[in-house]
């Protein structure tokens, strides 16, 4: 545990998943009147801190031939109202476990484990953690609301995952509906939320000063193998401090008034936590934070810092330099590799998770004589007794910011991040009859759909970015000559079109370049007039009958666009390639009638291939596919249809 001296100083004059979570309204909370009838003997924690062992990420893993565990598992699933009679292939799941875990106890398996390469040292590959507790308003009853979440994110996806998450008071009592959510199809990340508004909580928890979390998880693993997982954590409540904010909380029926009469209580600093960074941050005021992996151009806030480097050691590096101020006073903060205390399974940790590939990463940086540097090794902290706050600080630079190998991380849409502390000390500086007590404190980037005015502020979304043409690539210029891409430059006049149809094409002016490096392997497309091109698998291609899509998805037979009409796909392989990768931005000349907000493309070895900006543009397209239902009932195993249609109800 990390302990500080303290500082004190005087102020001047913060899909595919169907869920089951609790909605922003009232009705899911009506069963409370009748369910909270008496006092428990304590939190589910208790119990399953007594039957189970974290691990070092603070994930519990349950062997379901131990009968407790099974048990504990049941209970998780008829908690969050997922009965055996709705939802049979669940509670069937837990069964297969057990003899899984029965026949792998009784072979007695001393098999090597398989070699794990380079890049996938530093995933997590079966992530289960808290994302934050948060109270904001919604936008469906304009009322105060606490939103808790947790989250499973599996590398390389799931045949089904589920998630839950109970929220309890210290004798055990449930505060809110249970959040569950069951993922079929794509189960790489899932997330169960479970919400409670103010009014309802302060008309049956009026002493409350600790949420009580819990999450369980139950994963259909690719290989068919189940897994299960369940952590907790505690988080620190105050009825004064959430009223301050929010306005008075009606204590009875005889009070109506809501948020909208409420109002804001206007102070410089009115006790949220306040989040302030130098790093990472938007320096390009496009409402993201853009880290370019292995390319260099205008809309990167972070440049490629390792180009130059062998393509194959290509890291995630990322600065990180700022700030939290809570109303707590923090005495200690737990390491982020360590014994943790009671009741709280979240390590003190910045993780970095995508979900196409699914997992995790965390900042670990090896540095003299391989010793490892984590995230708590960065942390100091401030104690301000006046203004009842502790500011939280560290500062990583980028080359010690390291997240893991690019390979971990697909061409994505964004990548969420998560800080959290684990930490012990008086919350809202009160000193309660226990002394100091443990508690977590955390931030996220992903926001809360229908929610709004959050008590801790939502950390900006990042994006990581890859996909170029390799060196050599012959572009055909205005004139119709041809120069390799690494000798254009800003202002040249090349041979544009239009993306969707290269017979609509003109002399484009190049005001961008991109160069860098590439760390996956990239695909080498061959035509059947012996034209060949070596890419990136998202760098966009035009085809006739597919239109535009990623050099990854095209198929022997495939036809792609070029300066005369279209030439067939005879062969598609992947390789390695160990030099500079380019792009061009394109933009219409003085004289074109084209829109500068058009996709364009270029012609590189004869096909037509998308610039800069489109290459942007369509980096992220699978992110917004969606199925409908009845899509979904047709590609799920019959085994889960009975599952997922109780879901929808």
């Amino acid at each position: 545990m990390k302990k500080f001296n303290k500082k004190i100083f005087i102020p001047l004059t913060v899909a595919l998943a169907v869920s089951n979570a609790v909605a922003a309204n009232t009705i899911n909370e009506s069963h409370l009147d009748s369910s909270i009838v008496s006092t428990q003997s304590g939190p589910a924690a208790l119990y399953g801190q007594a039957v189970t062992t974290p691990d070092k990420y603070g994930i519990r893993k349950l062997d379901m031939s131990n009968p407790l565990h099974y048990k504990l598992a049941t209970s998780r699933l008829n908690q969050a109202g997922r009965k055996e009679s709705q939802f049979p292939q669940l509670h069937k799941t837990l069964e297969v476990a057990k003899q899984q875990h029965l026949v792998a106890k009784t072979a007695k398996l001393t098999a090597t484990p398989p070699p794990v390469s380079e890049s996938e040292v530093d995933i997590i590959k079966e992530a289960h953690f808290f994302m934050d507790m948060n109270l904001a308003i919604s936008a469906d009853t304009n009322e105060p609301y606490i939103i808790v979440r947790a989250k499973s994110t599996r590398f390389g996806g799931t045949k089904a995952t589920y998630i839950d998450l109970l929220l309890e008071d210290e004798h055990g009592n449930q505060l809110a509906p249970a959040g569950s959510t069951l993922n079929v199809l794509d189960g790489k990340d899932t997330t169960a939320v479970s919400t409670i508004s103010l009014k309802s909580l302060k008309k049956h928890f009026p002493n409350i000063d600790t949420i009580y979390a819990s999450s369980f998880v139950e994963l259909e693993n690719e290989d068919g193998t189940i897994s299960s997982t369940i952590k907790y954590t505690e988080y620190p409540f105050s009825w004064e401090h959430a009223e301050t904010i929010y306005g008075v909380v009606a204590k009875d029926s005889a009070n109506k008034s809501n948020v909208a009469e409420m109002g804001i209580t206007p102070a410089l600093y009115d006790g949220r936590p306040q989040y302030n960074a130098t790093a990472p941050i938007d320096k390009n005021n496009d409402a993201v934070i853009k880290v370019c992996l292995n390319r260099q151009h205008s809309d990167c806030d972070y440049m490629p810092d390792q180009v130059g480097d062998p393509n194959e050691i290509t890291d995630v590096n990322i600065p990180f330099n700022g700030e939290l101020r809570v109303p707590h006073e923090i005495l200690e903060i737990y390491p982020t590799e360590g014994a943790l205390p009671n009741g709280i399974d979240e390590p003190t940790n910045i993780y970095l998770q995508e979900g196409v590939y699914g997992g995790a990463t965390k900042q670990s940086y090896r540095g003299i004589e391989n010793a490892i540097k984590q995230f708590s090794d960065y942390l100091d902290v401030e104690v301000d007794p006046v203004n009842k706050e502790s500011i939280i600080r560290w500062n990583i630079p980028r080359n010690e910011g390291r997240f893991g190998n690019a390979k971990l991380f697909s061409n994505i849409a964004t990548a969420n991040w998560y800080m959290t502390f684990a930490v012990k000390g008086n919350p809202y500086f009160k000193t309660g009859r226990r002394g100091p007590v443990a508690f977590q404190v955390s931030l996220t980037s992903e926001a809360s759909t229908r929610f709004g005015n959050f008590y801790s502020e939502v950390l900006p979304m990042m994006k990581l970015g890859y996909s170029c043409l390799a060196k050599g690539t012959l572009i055909t210029m205005a004139d119709g000559s041809q120069q390799a891409i690494e000798n254009i430059g800003k202002g040249d006049l090349v041979l544009g079109a239009l993306a969707s149809n290269a017979n609509v094409k003109e002399p484009m002016q190049v005001v961008d370049v991109s160069v860098g490096i590439e760390a996956i392997k990239m695909y080498r497309i061959k035509g059947a007039d012996g034209s060949d091109i070596l890419m990136t698998e998202t760098h966009p291609i035009s085809t006739s009958n597919k239109g535009i899509v990623w050099a990854k998805e095209l198929k022997v037979g495939d036809r792609i666009l070029t300066e005369e009409g279209s030439v067939l796909v005879t062969d598609i392989a992947k390789e390695k390639y160990k030099d500079k990768i380019y792009n061009l931005k394109l933009a219409p000349t003085a004289e074109s009638v084209l829109s500068e907000s058009r996709n364009f493309a270029m012609f590189a070895n004869g096909m037509a291939v998308g610039d800069l900006a489109t290459q942007d543009e369509f980096n992220y397209k699978d992110q917004e596919i969606r199925m409908s239902e009845e899509e979904i009932l047709q590609r799920l195993p019959e085994k889960w249809k009975t599952d997922y249609i109780n879901s929808l109800n």
